[in-house]
């Protein structure tokens, strides 16, 4: 059976180690937000400036990984795709927003890089009498 003093030791072991590892963690935001401030992020980025980039950035391969289009497809074929992946992922249909949010972000990427052009938005003028 394990003495009291055994429990004791153990105690103040963990402790000890809980300590150190607060210490380490606390000394890593901090370079993480001197970092961050270096680059011009703000305070609340921190798990961006850990990672290194931004958490809403997104390569043109990643999305065309989450869109699953090769390069050198049609941009039609990329956007029957994407609706199609859209429709998939709706919320109101049993999907999930988070995919659907990805499938949004590749097609704002894809047209941010070029690969595929902007579709213009509907005409919302309608005739008055």
């Amino acid at each position: 059976m394990p003495t009291p003093q055994f429990f004791n030791m153990l105690f103040r072991v963990a402790f000890t180690g809980a300590i150190i590892i607060g210490r380490a963690v606390i000394a890593a935001f901090s370079e993480a937000a001197a970092e961050g401030a270096k680059h011009g992020k703000s305070g609340g980025s921190i798990l961006s400036a850990l990672s290194g980039r931004s958490q809403s950035a997104m390569t043109t391969q990643e999305a065309m990984l989450i869109l699953n289009v090769e390069k050198g497809k049609p941009q039609e074929e990329i956007i029957r795709t994407y609706r199609k992946l859209f429709k998939a992922n709706d919320p109101l249909t049993g999907g999930s927003f988070y995919l659907q949010s990805k499938v949004y972000r590749a097609r704002q990427q894809l047209e941010r890089d070029g690969v595929i052009k902007r579709e213009p938005k509907p005409s919302t003028t309608s005739s008055q009498s």
